[in-house]
């Protein structure tokens, strides 16, 4: 038997799938954070001073913790709290 399957295979598949996808997923994370941080504030003087004015540096990261808060109090009520573990 050359071509006998052995138990590991299905195992072997998901952990290059996950790793893949982890892999993936980070590099569009990062992505997403160089994209947001070239438009709100590299590109800011074109694209969000004229509707913010000067301050747009400090109220958008007061705007997108607000957010954020809101969407932990909402959906992940245990990830309240301070440090790592929380």
């Amino acid at each position: 038997m050359p071509f006998s399957r052995s138990e590991n295979v299905g195992a072997l598949l998901q952990a290059i799938g996950v790793g893949l996808g982890g892999g993936v997923g980070a590099i569009v994370f990062r992505w997403l954070i160089a994209s947001v941080n070239r438009v709100a504030f590299a590109g800011g003087d074109r694209l969000l001073a004229p509707v913010l004015g000067s301050p747009f540096v400090v109220l958008l990261p007061i705007v997108g913790l607000v957010l954020v808060s809101n969407i932990v109090r909402r959906w992940a009520p245990e990830a309240q709290g301070h440090g790592v573990p929380e």
